[in-house]
């Protein structure tokens, strides 16, 4: 069941054009500016956003929890309410292939 609510979520998604498919990247230390220039470059700076990540990263966690309305998950710790909450998805190669692992079972 909850599979299917995620799959159905992200779908949603998709159809609204509201998910960004980004190369892997990696911060060398917690900076928050660095996160902000990245949203505003991909246009989602004044949304609610969710990044997907296949690797938990530390640094991009910490980057990022000090700008409102953005959050960092790890690809399979994604609940239905966080996709459907957020108004534009982040999702870094890494993470789709565990995506698709993860809702194809």
């Amino acid at each position: 069941m909850k599979k299917l609510a995620r799959r159905s979520a992200l779908s949603y998604k998709a159809k609204e054009n509201k998910i960004l498919v980004v190369e892997d990247f990696q911060f060398d230390a917690p900076k928050t500016r660095r996160v902000a220039e990245l949203l505003e470059k991909l246009g989602v700076n004044d949304r609610k956003v969710l990044i997907l990540t296949g690797e938990y990263d530390v640094n991009l966690y910490k980057s990022a929890r000090n700008i409102p309305y953005k959050s960092v998950l790890k690809a399979p710790q994604f609940s239905t309410y966080d996709v459907l909450n957020a108004n534009a998805l982040i999702i870094q190669n890494g993470a789709v292939n565990i995506l698709n692992e993860v809702l194809a079972k």
